[in-house]
Formats: C-alpha cells, sequence, structure tokens
C-alpha cells in the first residue's frame, strides 16, 4: 500500500466528482474521457470510458514507482497474449506501456466488467473452482517478461514445474467474474516465486495471519480442486504452505514499516488515523504470529 500521507495528500486533490487534475492529463494520454477515481491503495484507481464502446483502468503512482507499472503491464499484456484469464495492459497514444505527469507514473489495462469474488460472498464456493483453475492457467502460462522481482530464499525447490511467474495479489478482490468466467485484474506484485505461494495468498482469508490456509475448508477445497483441473498441484506443494505463509507474513511486516515508523498527523482525516490504526493492528498480529512480539 502507497504511504498514508501519499494516501491523504492524493486524496486532497480530488473534487465533489471524484477527478484529479493528474488523472484527467494522463487520461489524454490514452484519449479517454475525464477518468474517475475508483480508490487508492497500492496505486490509485481510476476508471475511464475510451469511445461508446469499452472502459479503461488508469493506475497511477509517484514516478518512482514507473518501473513496477512497466513490470506489470508488460505481464499483464503477455499473460493475455497467452490466453490466460488477465486483462491486457493498454499502451497509450504515444505506444508507451506507462506515462508519467506532474510526478505521477500511470499505466492502463482493459477493465474487466462483472463483479469481483470478493462482492461474491454469498455464492463463492460456487465460483471458487473456477478461481482455482484462473489461476493455475496464469501459472501454466509461462511468461517470459524480464527484470521481475525475485522470491525469498527458502530451503525448496526450484525447477519449472513447482516455480515461475506469480500474480502476486490473486486474493478474491482481484478476480472479475465476467461473462466468460473469471479474469485477474491488478498485477501490480508480479513476480517470481512458487506457485504454492499464489495458492496461499490467494486463500488467506481461511487462514489464521501467518499460517496455511484450512483447506478442507468448503471454498479452499473447490479451489485446489479446480487449479487441479489445469496443473498438478502436489501433495508434496501443499506441504509447503506453512512455510509460504508464514514467509509472505515477513514480507508483508516488513511492508508495514512504512506506514508505522511516523506518527499520525493532526490534520490527517478520520479515515486516515483509522487506517493506521488497523494497519497497527495487523502488525500486531503477523509479530504473534512469527513469535516477534
Amino acid at each position: 500500500m502507497l504511504p498514508i500521507e501519499e494516501l491523504v495528500r492524493f486524496g486532497d486533490g480530488l473534487d465533489s466528482e471524484y477527478r484529479h487534475p493528474v488523472a484527467e492529463e494522463f487520461a489524454t494520454r490514452w484519449g479517454t474521457a475525464p477518468p474517475k477515481f475508483v480508490r487508492s491503495s497500492a496505486t490509485h484507481v481510476f476508471v475511464a470510458a475510451r469511445g461508446n464502446e469499452d472502459r479503461l483502468v488508469l493506475r497511477l503512482r509517484p514516478s518512482a514507482a514507473a518501473d513496477v507499472l512497466d513490470r506489470a503491464s508488460q505481464a499483464a499484456s503477455e499473460w493475455s497474449a497467452a490466453g490466460a484469464p488477465m486483462v491486457p495492459g493498454v499502451a497509450s497514444l504515444g505506444g508507451r506501456a506507462v506515462e508519467t505527469v506532474g510526478g505521477y507514473a500511470a499505466m492502463a489495462l482493459e477493465a474487466a466488467e462483472g463483479t469481483t469474488l470478493s462482492e461474491r460472498e454469498d455464492d463463492l464456493a460456487d465460483h471458487a473452482a473456477d478461481w482455482g483453475e484462473a489461476l493455475a492457467r496464469l501459472h501454466a502460462a509461462r511468461l517470459t517478461s524480464p527484470g521481475l522481482p525475485g522470491s525469498s530464499d527458502l530451503p525448496l525447490p526450484r525447477t519449472p514445474e513447482v516455480f515461475g511467474t506469480l500474480h502476486g495479489d490473486p486474493e478474491a478482490d482481484n478476480v472479475v467474474l465476467t461473462a466468460d468466467g473469471p479474469v485477474f485484474v491488478d498485477p501490480d506484485e508480479v513476480r517470481v516465486g512458487w506457485f504454492a505461494a499464489d495458492v496461499a495468498f490467494a486463500l488467506r482469508d481461511w487462514a489464521a495471519p501467518g499460517k496455511a490456509p484450512d483447506l478442507s475448508a468448503d471454498v479452499p477445497r473447490r479451489f485446489v480442486d479446480g487449479y487441479r483441473r489445469v496443473r498438478a498441484l502436489s501433495d508434496e506443494e501443499l506441504s509447503w504452505l506453512p512455510m509460504l505463509a508464514s514467509d509472505a507474513a515477513r514480507i508483508e511486516l516488513a511492508q508495514h514499516q512504512v506506514h508505522l515508523r511516523r506518527g499520525t498527523d493532526d490534520d490527517w482525516p478520520d479515515w486516515a488515523v483509522l487506517l493506521q490504526r488497523r494497519i497497527r493492528d495487523r502488525a500486531d498480529l503477523l509479530r504473534a504470529s512469527l513469535g516477534t512480539m
């Protein structure tokens, strides 16, 4: 997630119609209508109409992170071109994957039309197998994008059968149920690692902080069954889930430090104060899980 002070600063620039002058400048680079703000987390996300038939998602970060957006755009396009369930990146009118304006960088993705799986709480189990299958199809695509960040130094095999390009954040809120089935979005965390790490991350809502998911629960069980339609997820790989979940917890805890090193500013809005409190509570849970309290 972006630093809270960045979320506050950027939010102060939004008008009453949830538009931002920097995003509107990016809209001219992609030839869209004025974009409307959706949310901020790892990126500032806007949606903009392009012509009469489709929409683009513009994802903005401070320009120092332009390389992150470039990797995400290239991986998304390569996955999509390979027939994997990922929205493709869209080049600007100037033919660039990433544009920079006013201290920010932006990439664009085609919008996936539908509802996210996180919005399908009542019938999520009915879509869990397709969700698992979709993730396996990403893993099976075998991307060749260079320069992806690496994984942790864990004592696990790195053979192509178990190790490759990961989405990095394949949770239910990053999967859109379209008319053609589940499609992944938000590839900002694309990296290389163990395929089982993506499985553990996708299912972490069925796990205690820093622990492996309960694969006997209905949604994880169906997810794994669906994944195995495409790729042979072995019992040995599943036995790595506790180690991979603990490693992910260490990484997450380290990422939270940027939000916890500084205090709350007096002029922060209530939502920012509450956000920092939730992050602090989450960090405490992770420390307890890792035995570092």
